[in-house]
């Protein structure tokens, strides 16, 4: 007892001590850190008298890594390049020239450089031509050593985790910002100047630096974005269309989204990236770069005409003399040096209709720095409208008509193209002219019948882009000289069908068979029908339904014209467009059941297109060795609904194509339905009636592709194998439709397994009476620590 009193006592002396030691290490801990670490959101002051007004840290010296708007060590890459503009140099080192993506650049002359039209200034790159590797190797230098300056400055006072890195909604004056986490700019923030040109902000950051989608940094009070630095070890991100200031100095890389804007310098120690962006190199204080008035016309305006004027005002704050560029996407463009403030213009012709034009416009001032602007702007061109159709003579639905009378009427062009027109009589008579002016069109007429309706139809084609215009108008002849109304007829309708689609050297089916007779006090019957496909062939009567051979791709003007047997005439139009090749028609979508049961109508919704809008038809293959069903044609886009009933169990493939009618054939697409008891996961199958008997007999596993052991119960339950190991797994309840685990009896060949059991059972157990009763005949005894153990 005593000896357990003893080490006790020591033990607590023990721990008496390492507490002291441990205050002790602590409290120094402590004390070093309230003196040698700020606190978060505070400002470190090492002098004891009072801080001085905040001017900001010195100025950090990008050395020739300043020459860039871009500099990276791997890749500059631009995805949206008609929306990117670069003002500035921008480089690669080690990269080679290669790795710039997106710029159409082209090698100058010289070797040492490139250019691109989205980059005001120039490319260089690792392997141009010397001395360009020796000046991208300093320039990476600089760069490097510009970011070791601006991440490890100490210079108090230090600010350290302001916001808590959330920068969204601060205004902050001049000064150097550490933090020790990511930044995030969520809503706009503001660097204040003091009022002077000198004042410098330098952001420490230690992981990436994020700002949010439209937001901006605004500067006020004098801050310049030349004058602000940030220097971040993790991946850069500007939100799109966000407006960011300032020198990024990044270690990783710098992405640029969509439309976002940079006043300053992308320097990346890996890569840049850029999608649709303006990056712009900060002007030099104290000299302003030439000023942009509002475009004429203006920018994103429409309806603009092929051939015009494009002017935009250019102005020099300081009246210096400057050169400036103005190009269009279309080619134009014009090159300009030496020039005083005033409006410039550039010409544009060629254009096309309906096209969305981009006008760059580049000014710089070769004043002392070279400050420049630039900027974009877009325009749209018109749409080629269809001729217009004016009021004709005689008027619409006008009476009292003579039999002999020249109809006439206005058709113009309103970009003054070149048109073709038909002018066509219910009557016969009809005008085919080419080439045509704006101004009034006529047609002669003659042989009309008294008291009689007739139908006058007109088409007008732009020459230029195809564009048509279609009408129809009707007159009404006089009474017979008695004055008595004559036997009153109406003209019979021709209905071509249509429009069509074509393939050339391939017979073209025209349907005419929807033309009809008009009842009237003596309708007649159909006896002519003259068709006219305008492909150099004349009227022919040919039936309601030919077929018409072309050897030319076109867009035709068809034309049938029908007679009754009262002399009536009927003119109807339609056009039929072939083509050189046939697109056969997307593959089909198939909706429908999966699974089912046997003799049961299932529904199913086939859809497809066709490319060259050609009527399709649906072939399906049901995977049962029943007929397959084929669809009538219809147009492009009609979805077709059926059924089909299974008559076995199993698993059937349904296959789908869609024809066109000119014979191109989709791909096929494919639907598994299971017929039968289907069982959903956990084990995907269904039990099968092999013999037809009634009763299920198997078990067809969907994963292994097996058939397995089923066995019907007196219940009507099905117990099943599903892995084919000779013990039942699960029940299955086809009148409730429940799966269940099997934990009841074994059955079919599960006995053996018990038994095998229980004989080891009954083995090992006499095997242990037989040891028993040999030790106690033989007398044996446990040893005597042994005997103590056992009491």
């Amino acid at each position: 007892m005593k000896g357990k009193t003893k080490k006790m006592k020591k033990a607590v002396e023990i721990s008496i001590s390492l507490i002291i030691v441990m205050s002790l290490v602590l409290g120094i801990f402590y004390t070093a850190n309230i003196f040698a670490a700020p606190c978060e959101g505070t400002v470190t002051i090492n002098s004891e008298e009072d801080p001085q007004p905040l001017a900001g840290p010195a100025v950090v010296d990008l050395g020739t890594a300043g020459d860039f708007a871009i500099l990276a060590e791997t890749t500059i890459t631009n995805t949206v390049t008609d929306l990117t503009l670069i003002t500035g140099d921008i480089g690669l080192s080690p990269g080679f020239r290669a790795a710039f993506t997106g710029f159409a650049y082209a090698r100058d002359s010289s070797g040492q450089f490139s250019t691109s039209p989205y980059v005001v200034g120039r490319m260089y790159a690792a392997n141009d031509a010397p001395p360009t590797p020796a000046k991208m190797t300093t320039a990476v230098g600089n760069m490097e050593t510009a970011y070791t300056d601006a991440y490890t400055r100490d210079t108090a006072p230090v600010i350290v985790n302001e916001g808590g890195g959330h920068l969204g909604g601060l205004t902050l004056a001049p000064g150097l910002y550490k933090f020790d986490t990511a930044v995030d700019i969520n809503t706009d923030l503001t660097l204040n100047g003091t009022g002077g040109s000198d004042d410098i902000w330098i952001f420490q950051v230690a992981g990436t630096l994020d700002i949010a989608s439209a937001q901006h940094i605004t500067l006020i009070n004098g801050a310049e974005a030349d004058n602000i630095f940030w220097a971040v070890t993790d991946v850069v991100t500007l939100g799109t269309t966000s407006v960011f200031e300032g020198n990024i100095l990044a270690q990783t890389m710098i992405r640029i989204l969509t439309g976002a804007t940079l006043h300053g310098r992308a320097l990346a120690q890996t890569q840049v990236t850029l999608d649709g962006n303006t990056v712009t190199v900060p002007p030099l204080a104290g000299n302003l770069p030439p000023v942009f008035g509002t475009p004429s016309p203006v920018n994103n305006s429409i309806n603009q005409t092929k051939e015009f004027v494009w002017s935009i005002p250019i102005n020099d704050t300081e009246g210096d003399l400057f050169n400036y560029n103005i190009s269009c996407s279309n080619g134009n463009f014009t090159n300009v040096t030496v020039a005083t403030n005033g409006t410039k213009t550039l010409s544009i012709s060629g254009l096309e209709q309906s096209t969305t034009y981009t006008i760059w416009v580049n000014a710089t001032d070769p004043a002392g720095s070279a400050e420049w602007t630039r900027a974009w702007y877009q325009f749209n061109t018109t749409d080629n409208f269809s001729p217009i159709l004016g009021t004709p003579s005689p008027v619409n639905e006008s009476i009292n008509q003579s039999l002999a009378l020249t109809w006439q009427i206005p058709i113009s062009d309103p970009e003054g193209d070149l048109i073709d027109y038909n002018l066509s009589c219910s009557n016969g008579d009809f005008t085919n002219i080419t080439g045509a002016s704006n101004g009034t069109n006529s047609l002669s007429l003659s042989g009309l019948s008294y008291s009689t309706t007739y139908t006058v139809w007109v088409n007008a084609t732009d020459a230029g882009s195809g564009g048509w215009t279609r009408a129809w108008y009707t007159f009404t002849t006089g009474t017979t000289p008695e004055g008595r109304p004559a036997v009153r007829h109406y003209a019979p309708t021709a209905d071509p069908n249509g429009p069509y689609t074509g393939i050339i050297n391939i017979p073209v089916q025209f349907d005419g068979s929807g033309s009809h007779v008009n009842f009237g006090e003596d309708a007649g019957t159909l006896i002519e029908y003259d068709w006219g496909f305008y492909d150099g062939d004349t009227l022919h009567n040919l039936g309601p339904t030919p077929t018409h051979t072309y050897t030319t791709a076109g867009t035709y003007t068809v034309t049938l014209r029908v007679l009754d047997s009262k002399d009536g005439i009927g003119i109807g139009k339609t056009t039929v467009t072939i083509k050189t090749t046939n697109t056969p028609p997307t593959t089909p979508t198939i909706t429908g059941p999966t699974t089912g049961n046997i003799n049961t109508d299932y529904s199913y919704t086939i859809t497809a297109t066709d490319p060259d809008n050609n009527n399709i038809r649906y072939v399906i293959d049901w995977n049962d060795g029943t007929t397959k069903t084929t669809s009538t044609f219809s147009a492009s886009g009609t979805s077709y609904a059926t059924t089909h009933k299974w008559k076995t169990n199993g698993v059937f493939t349904i296959k789908v194509n869609a024809e066109d009618s000119n014979g191109g054939i989709s791909g096929t697409t494919t639907k598994q339905v299971t017929i039968g008891n289907a069982i959903n996961p956990p084990v995907n199958g269904y039990l099968v009636d092999t013999n037809g008997d009634g009763i299920l007999d198997s078990f067809h596993n969907n994963a292994t592709g097996a058939n397995t052991t089923a066995q019907k119960q007196t219940d009507g339950t099905y117990l099943i194998d599903t892995n084919g190991d000779g013990i039942w797994d699960n029940v299955y309840d086809p009148a409730k439709k429940t799966y269940t685990p099997y934990n009841g009896a074994s059955a079919g060949t599960n006995w053996l397994l018990w038994a095998g059991i229980i004989a080891v059972i009954s083995i090992v157990t006499g095997g242990l009476a037989m040891l028993m009763r040999r030790r106690k005949t033989l007398g044996y005894e446990y040893p005597a620590h042994e005997r103590g153990k056992l009491k």
